[in-house]
């Protein structure tokens, strides 16, 4: 009998749900597909989405389609015979009902901090035989964060997260890279607002002075194009040269690669 879990990430299923050990995997997560993978799961996993394609070995399990709903039918996911479906909270919620009438289960990924992300690496660890490799998994997480925290610097330098820039798009407090920069020793501008990934004007990230900028590399921006920017040049990150275009999937996905982002931000923020 799996050990009883009493926090909640899936939609409106609780984690215990899940009783039996999963065979056949339909993973629509692009992070939960990178979880699967590095705890040794991958033999499960039936198919997947176009866009999960991190680690490579994965792209050799064939795909339903795109990521969401549209670029996908339920009759690609219910052809696969699946026992358990492995996708993301608010992209397809709108499988529950089609599912549990198959009695097929379905997990929406929701990982919105550190702690998310270790009880989604333990919960899928449980219920795949992969406790070991999931329980060394969050062990490495844990041991990065508190060598990274450990050595943080005082003065947290101001960060500034681009998300998209048509409209400006920010990270808030309520985002999993929000945390991933307070524990690096930065601090993230836009912190005291409670949406996760809000849309911000651009006097408001000039007005706060950023040391830093991250820019996204799916936005296909330039260091250059920054700088470009009307009255960007008044910007301490933009005067000193601290703006960093960063892979997109790396940071934006919670999964094993939460080790390698924290040291990258930390060697970055560190250095300022």
């Amino acid at each position: 009998m799996k050990k009883v879990i009493t926090f909640f990430l899936a939609f409106l299923v609780p984690l215990a749900a899940f009783s039996k050990t999963a065979k056949r995997i339909v993973c629509l997560s692009p992070s939960g597909a990178e979880i699967l993978c590095e705890i040794g799961a991958e033999k499960s996993i039936v198919s997947r989405t176009d866009f999960c394609v991190y680690p490579e070995k994965i792209r050799s399990v064939p795909s339903i389609g795109g990521f969401d709903g549209r670029t996908f039918s339920i009759e690609s996911i219910l052809s696969c015979k699946p026992d358990f479906v492995y996708g993301s909270k608010g992209m397809h919620d709108f499988l529950a009902p089609v599912l549990a009438k198959h009695k097929i289960e379905l997990f929406l990924s929701t990982a919105t901090s550190i702690q998310d992300l270790k009880n989604e690496i333990q919960y899928i660890g449980e219920i795949t035989g992969c406790e070991k490799k999931a329980k060394q998994l969050n062990i490495r997480i844990d041991q990065t964060r508190s060598l990274i925290k450990k050595n943080k610097t005082p003065d947290p330098a101001l960060v500034y997260w681009e998300i998209w820039s048509s409209p400006y798009m920010s990270i808030g407090k309520n985002s999993y890279i929000s945390e991933l920069i307070s524990i690096c020793g930065g601090s993230n501008i836009f912190d005291s607002i409670d949406i996760a990934y809000p849309t911000v004007n651009q006097e408001s990230i000039i007005t706060s002075n950023p040391d830093i900028i991250f820019i996204q590399s799916d936005s296909k921006l330039t260091v250059s194009d920054i700088k470009k920017r009307p009255g960007w040049n008044r910007i301490n990150a933009v005067k000193n040269n601290q703006i960093y275009i960063i892979d997109s999937d790396t940071f934006s996905r919670p999964g094993p690669r939460t080790v390698e982002s924290m040291k990258i931000l930390s060697d970055i923020i560190g250095s300022k």
